[in-house]
């Protein structure tokens, strides 16, 4: 996989699979999920890189993710230092979203990245 030098790279990567299905309709399902996963609609907690990832593997391989890298955020969200800390992340996602329209964020820092399925 090739990482941006500018991002965090993943914590942990895992091989999926391998998908049969042709490119052109992996393309046209990457259109349709595009207005769902841009600067304006991410959350750190609900839709983020792994919820995508989490799309694309199903789109693809017809099964999910590891639920322990989908629900990370909410149960790191749910314990007491996360719920302390949560205002403070949605108030800066809102200033953050408040200064994009619509143009894709990267991957959260320190995220767990998932290696998309190799076209057989």
């Amino acid at each position: 996989a090739v990482l941006d030098a500018s991002h965090m790279p993943p914590v942990e990567m895992r091989e999926m699979g391998t998908t049969e299905l042709p490119k052109e309709l992996f393309l046209e399902f990457l259109e349709e999920l595009r207005p769902r996963f841009t600067a304006m609609t991410y959350d750190l907690i609900t839709n983020n890189c792994n919820n995508f990832s989490n799309e694309v593997t199903n789109f693809l391989l017809g099964q999910s993710i590891p639920a322990s890298i989908v629900d990370l955020p909410e149960r790191v969200f749910s314990s007491p230092m996360g719920q302390m800390l949560r205002p403070m992340i949605q108030q800066m996602q809102g200033s953050i979203q408040g200064g994009i329209q619509g143009t894709p964020l990267p991957p959260a820092a320190g995220s767990v990245g998932v290696m998309p399925p190799a076209a057989a």
